[in-house]
């Protein structure tokens, strides 16, 4: 190509991954766009490009040019190198006053592709009495405020998970080894101990800096099997499966929501889609319920030390009457109409109740890893065990009000890439036809629903051909109408 016209084609592939009002404006782009006989919008431009071969088809709007398409360099990388080679000969003065609870038998469960392994739990029983301890990794003990590590994972503020792999918070070498639970190592972290009484209510807690040593790393098909077998001489994990399933009935019974259902994720293998249905089942039961636990402990702490934490809340609401439910099936018809009611979770530093889960206050703690909110809240309460100055509320608010961007930018970038794998993984099956349920009206005027289709663990959009009052939980065949991942389309009809 002509020099100049090389330029401006470099132009377009640049305005191709920009917002449309860029496009809208270069002259000079608009006009070759017209020589070409383009469409003007930026899908039409994108298709161009992919077909002349100068765009990946998998590439991500939203991905490019953020920050974790970038990789750890420089002072982020050495600070990590230099904790990996001594992180086990480094010894702070904090670490004398820490709980050991190395002789507990503790677990971790988490999927069998999880590299950044954050929790773990243990049973201990004393005088009779068992006491759950959940115990969180503590990346405090080795990120100093402000350093290049802490810096950077502020500006990242999630590790994001896309369908082709991991984009950590923190660099990947530094988070899955030194950081993380690992099985038959010394670990730092920070634990809470929890006594239930015979309702599931929380009668006694702690909350300390621990030693631990992992025992075993369990996917969590190897817990529902100890869960169900309770082998003699292992029966920790079916016991602690029995006691949060207890707290859960707590929680039920204080208004919490159990809206639980299978969901469907794509993963991506040699550049194709692989659907994977995730079930709810007793190990993933008990590590969720464990982790609103460990929330619930820590935000009743700060509550009670009138330490500023990110607290996290949701306004209560008005739900469908029992009545109304009980003629929905049960299921994701029923859970379809309650989520519709539901409001926005809303985060700041002073405690309110959060509606769905139940619980008077509660701040989410459980991933310090992969989330910096949950670092800050980490960092809170050590400061106050250890007897140092915490953040005010102010200082608090300023630090989380900075995580709002990279927060909204990586839901989004989650959200296109299973958008754009779902086409491509639809185009592969556009001939399937699959059964469904109506949940509700979209758009009624173009006859759009929202339908569950249970054997792919999704809601989608769809288009109702003849039906004028469909009700909540009418079985339907759907199929795919028209799909293209190119011009980012996807249509589905039902009957």
């Amino acid at each position: 190509l002509p020099s100049d016209l090389q330029l401006t084609i470099n132009r377009l592939i640049e305005l191709a991954d920009g917002p449309e009002d860029a496009l809208l404006t270069d002259e000079q782009a608009l006009e070759l766009i017209k020589d070409l006989k383009l469409g003007r919008s930026l899908s039409d431009l994108r298709h161009w490009l992919i077909k002349k071969g100068w765009r990946d088809p998998h590439d991500l709007t939203t991905l490019k040019g953020s920050i974790w398409t970038k990789n750890f360099e420089g002072s982020v990388q050495a600070q990590a190198d230099q904790l990996l080679n001594k992180f086990e000969q480094l010894s702070f003065a904090s670490d004398d006053n820490r709980l050991d609870l190395s002789a507990l038998r503790t677990y971790t469960l988490d999927d069998h592709q999880t590299q950044e392994i954050d929790d773990a739990i243990s049973l201990q029983c004393v005088d009779q009495y068992n006491w759950i301890w959940i115990h969180i990794a503590d990346p405090a003990r080795l990120i100093p405020v402000d350093s290049p590590l802490d810096l950077e994972a502020r500006a990242r503020a999630t590790s994001l998970y896309l369908a082709d792999g991991l984009r950590p918070m923190l660099p990947l070498s530094f988070a899955a080894e030194v950081l993380s639970l690992r099985a038959g190592r010394r670990c730092a972290s920070l634990s809470v101990g929890v006594l239930l009484d015979e309702s599931g209510c929380i009668a006694d807690t702690r909350v300390s800096r621990t030693w631990i040593r992992p025992c075993y790393r369990l996917t969590y098909e190897d817990g529902d099997e100890l869960i169900e077998l309770a082998p003699p001489g292992d029966e920790d994990l079916s016991t602690l499966a029995i006691l949060l399933k207890k707290r859960q009935f707590w929680r039920e019974r204080q208004g919490a929501l159990m809206l639980e259902q299978s969901e469907g994720r794509f993963q991506v293998k040699d550049d194709q889609p692989e659907l994977h249905v995730v079930e709810s089942s007793p190990a993933r039961r008990l590590v969720s319920e464990a982790m609103i636990l460990m929330g619930t402990v820590i935000a009743e702490f700060g509550k009670h030390q009138n330490l500023a934490l990110p607290y996290r809340s949701q306004p209560p609401t008005q739900l469908p009457s029992a009545t109304d439910l009980s003629q929905l099936i049960e299921g994701p018809v029923r859970h379809a109409a309650i989520k519709r009611c539901l409001s926005r979770g809303v985060l700041g530093t002073r405690p309110m109740a959060h509606f769905s889960l139940g619980l008077s206050a509660y701040v989410q703690a459980s991933s310090p890893i992969r989330r910096y909110a949950d670092l800050l809240a980490h960092r809170q309460v050590v400061a106050h065990l250890g007897g140092s100055v915490p953040l005010s509320e102010h200082d608090l608010m300023v630090q989380l009000d900075a995580l709002e961007d990279p927060l909204r930018q990586a839901q989004q970038i989650q959200r296109e890439d299973q958008r754009h794998w779902q086409k491509v993984w639809f185009l592969k099956n556009r001939h399937e036809q699959w059964p469904a349920l109506f949940l509700r009206w979209l758009r009624p005027q173009d006859q759009i629903a929202l339908v569950h289709v249970e054997c792919l663990a999704m809601d989608l959009a769809c288009k109702l051909n003849g039906l004028i009052d469909p009700s909540p939980g009418l079985a339907l065949i759907m199929r795919v109408l028209f799909v293209d991942p190119l011009t980012d389309q996807i249509e589905f009809v039902a009957k």
